[in-house]
């Protein structure tokens, strides 16, 4: 697949870190991406395609997750609060580093749950927000059970992240990766096999044990109370089959949102922006339409 014209730059956190970010683009209203955890700029190509003769696109890399030299998760003892902050703090960082005010602000997975962390901070607020198989943190339960079981697996792999590495190395080379996902039900039939496997090839540059603390701060940070205060125009994507963040949990979550749109993908799983992308695109269009800037 063609390369993303990307230009990459830094900005100084507010403890001296170097983020390091991305645009695309050099004219039109900015849209601020928020990627999921180990996902690459190619998981977003269909929106910069669809999009991006008329915006900015900016996206930032989180801080730590590839680090290859950090390889001890002994040393994770910062909470899942300051990790989610930090992560704030250093978007902070990079809106201000371009001047960026207002816009679109989307999130997909663990970014949402930042997008949604960054809003309470009130320092910038977007014009509209899309929120895409978001994950909210601690839940009060989950009928799949995955949330039960989460720390763990986490436990478990941290004490041998290796195997986590082994696992996503062998992945990333064999051929047949992509259609065992969409056998065993992970992803949908009507997957792009091509930025599907460009996320897993990704996953290789990530360091397992920061992944793994990104994971935890996933599962056990709380965002009560900040939902109901969101006063932007916000829409919802889930996936109806969802196994990382359900519909039994999503749903009553996302419309905690005062004036939600809520859009449910029909088959969908938590890679709907690689499943449906033109249908998502075509969704958010409308979105943007009905509320302009």
């Amino acid at each position: 697949m063609p390369p993303i014209p990307l230009s990459s730059k830094q900005a100084t956190s507010f403890d001296g870190t170097q983020v390091t970010y991305h645009t695309i683009g050099s004219e039109g209203p900015w849209v601020v991406i928020a990627n999921g955890l180990g996902a690459g700029v190619a998981a977003w190509r269909h929106q910069i395609a669809y999009m991006g003769e008329q915006t900015r696109f900016l996206m930032w890399d989180y801080r730590g997750l590839h680090n290859p030299d950090d390889r001890d998760c002994s040393c994770r003892s910062s909470s899942s609060t300051d990790l989610v902050e930090t992560h704030v703090k250093d978007l902070q960082a990079v809106l201000q580093a371009e001047d960026v005010r207002g816009g679109l602000w989307m999130g997909w997975s663990f970014g949402a749950q930042v997008l949604v962390q960054m809003f309470h901070t009130g320092a910038v607020r977007p014009n509209q927000l899309v929120l895409i198989n978001p994950c909210y943190g601690r839940r009060p339960h989950d009928a799949s059970g995955m949330r039960r079981l989460s720390p763990y697996v986490i436990d478990a792999l941290e004490r041998c992240p290796d195997a986590l590495e082994q696992v996503v190395q062998r992945a990333a080379s064999w051929p047949e990766t992509a259609s065992w996902l969409k056998r065993l039900g992970f992803v949908a039939a009507t997957i792009d096999e091509d930025s599907l496997m460009d996320i897993v090839r990704h996953f290789q540059t990530v360091n397992p044990c920061a992944f793994l603390g990104a994971l935890r701060a996933v599962a056990s940070h709380r965002i009560d109370g900040i939902l109901g205060r969101i006063d932007v125009p916000t829409l919802v994507i889930l996936g109806e089959k969802d196994g990382v963040t359900p519909r039994s949990n999503a749903e009553p979550l996302a419309k905690q949102i005062p004036h939600v749109e809520l859009f449910v993908v029909r088959h969908g799983t938590h890679f709907v922006l690689l499943e449906y992308p033109e249908l998502l695109n075509l969704r958010v269009e409308k979105f943007l339409r009905e509320h302009p800037r």
